[in-house]
C-alpha cells in the first residue's frame, strides 16, 4: 500500500477535496486524526465502505449494533456516507442466493440502518460488489423491487455482475447517492462469477485497468450525472495489483 501522505498529495494537487477511509492504516484510527490528516490536504472524509451480514436474523442485533458505531464514528470524523455491502458472513465466504425470506429480511434492515444514518446526518448507499449476496443484475434487480434503500452505483463491480451501469443510471438514477468510477476488463468476469479466480487473482492479473477513454465507464457518466447532483459525491477507483485482505 502507498503512504497516505504521497496519495494525499497528489489527490489534494490534482483537485481533489475528497476521500473515503481506504484500507485499514491508510488513514488514522481515530475520528479526530483522520479530521486532522485530511485538514492539512485541504480535504475531508467522504464516507467509508463498510460489509453487513443483513439477511440473517441471528447477526440481526449485532449487524446494527455495527451500523450504529459506523455512523458514530463517520459523523465524529465529518463523513457524509456509510457505504454497505452485504456478505454472506464476515469471512467473505462464497455468496449463496437469498431465499424471499431472507431477501425480506435484507430489505427490512436496509430501513432500519437508513433510519440509524440519519440519526446521524448521514445517508446510506448499498455497493453491488463481487463475491456478495448483491452480485449480480439479478440481485440488484431484487434490492431495487424490495427496499428504497440508495445505491452507490459502482461502475465496475456492476459491470462484473452483469449490470450495464448505462442502463442502470439511465433506469435507477433516482436511486444512486453515490458512484464509484472504475474500469474492468469483461473478458475476466465469467470466470470470476464461476468461482474459477478469485477477486484476489483477478485484480492481480489486472482486471481493473486504468480508467482510459475506450473502456466501460468513460460512456456511463457525466452525462446522465447533469440531470441532478448525486448527493455524496463520485470517486475514481484504482485497485493496485498488490496483495490485500479484501479488495474494494
Amino acid at each position: 500500500m502507498l503512504l497516505s501522505s504521497r496519495v494525499l498529495k497528489e489527490m489534494s494537487g490534482l483537485g481533489f477535496a475528497a476521500t473515503e477511509l481506504g484500507a485499514p492504516g491508510f488513514l488514522p484510527e481515530s475520528a479526530d486524526g483522520i479530521t486532522a490528516e485530511l485538514g492539512s490536504y485541504g480535504m475531508t472524509l467522504l464516507g467509508a465502505f463498510t460489509p453487513f451480514v443483513f439477511h440473517q436474523k441471528p447477526e440481526r442485533e449485532s449487524a446494527l449494533g455495527v451500523a450504529r458505531e459506523t455512523a458514530q464514528f463517520l459523523q465524529r470524523a465529518g463523513a457524509t456516507t456509510l457505504i454497505s455491502s452485504v456478505v454472506q458472513d464476515l469471512r467473505w465466504s462464497h455468496p449463496q442466493p437469498l431465499s424471499n425470506n431472507e431477501m425480506v429480511d435484507m430489505a427490512e434492515m436496509f430501513d432500519r440502518v437508513d433510519d440509524i444514518c440519519q440519526e446521524f446526518g448521514l445517508q446510506q448507499v448499498l455497493r453491488p460488489h463481487v463475491q456478495t449476496v448483491v452480485e449480480t443484475k439479478d440481485d440488484i434487480s431484487r434490492v431495487l423491487d424490495a427496499c428504497d434503500v440508495g445505491f452507490c452505483l459502482d461502475t465496475g463491480h456492476m459491470a462484473f455482475g452483469g449490470q450495464d451501469p448505462v442502463e442502470f443510471a439511465r433506469d435507477a438514477f433516482d436511486r444512486v447517492g453515490h458512484v464509484h468510477r472504475k474500469d474492468i476488463r469483461l473478458d475476466m468476469t465469467a470466470a470470476g462469477l464461476r468461482r474459477e479466480i478469485s477477486l484476489m487473482e483477478a485484480t492481480q492479473e489486472g482486471i481493473s485497468p486504468h480508467l482510459v477513454r475506450e473502456m466501460l465507464t468513460s460512456r456511463v457518466l457525466f452525462r446522465p450525472s447533469r440531470r441532478r447532483d448525486i448527493a455524496a459525491g463520485m470517486s475514481l477507483n484504482k485497485t493496485p495489483p498488490l496483495p490485500m485482505a479484501f479488495l474494494a
